[in-house]
């Protein structure tokens, strides 16, 4: 009986295992490479300022300041300061770790990168639109709203994104393992 509990973990630890030098090896690469992260945050900023444009705000992406380690997003009455942490950079490198650990074909894998990556991405935006929403309007809630809720919001969206991402793969694990 303990050896059918050492094989049951077996792919457990071998998921972790991968999991965690996936995502060793992006968080090294983004280290090594600050304007991969740059232009991540650049590219999200702009299309959330678009967004937000869209919905009425006047919202315009400060030039000088895109080629920094972060962007801010000008407001009639407020300025917003944008880094990586604020875009979901880590939560799009926790998708593209775990789904790659995931054992599906290559094929699968490389669909669930571009998607759940996007995914993770458009996440980052809404993120900014709301939080561009709270500055614009009720300034006085935006350290709450920042801080606190949108981390659960995003944290939330992570995991409902991993959990869609880990049922779409059942069928695939289980012909993959055949």
């Amino acid at each position: 009986m303990g050896r059918s509990k050492v094989v049951s973990l077996g792919p457990l630890v071998k998921y972790l295992a991968i999991f965690a030098a996936s995502y060793g090896i992006l968080v090294a690469f983004l280290a090594s490479m600050p304007a991969v992260s740059n232009l991540f945050t650049s590219l999200v900023t702009h299309i959330a300022a678009v967004l937000l444009s869209s919905m009425g705000f006047v919202a315009d992406v400060w030039p000088q300041t895109v080629n920094a380690a972060y962007a801010e997003i000008r407001f009639n009455s407020t300025v917003y300061r944008v880094n990586e942490d604020c875009t979901g950079l880590s939560l799009v490198m926790l998708v593209a770790a775990s789904v790659v650990a995931i054992p599906a074909p290559l094929r699968i894998r490389t669909v669930g990168l571009v998607l759940m990556g996007l995914l993770a991405a458009a996440i980052g935006c809404l993120r900014i639109v709301i939080l561009g929403c709270v500055a614009e309007y009720q300034a006085h809630i935006f350290h709450f709203f920042h801080t606190y809720l949108m981390e659960v919001a995003t944290v939330g969206f992570g995991l409902w994104i991993l959990l869609s991402w880990f049922n779409f793969t059942i069928p695939h694990r289980r012909s993959a393992a055949v």
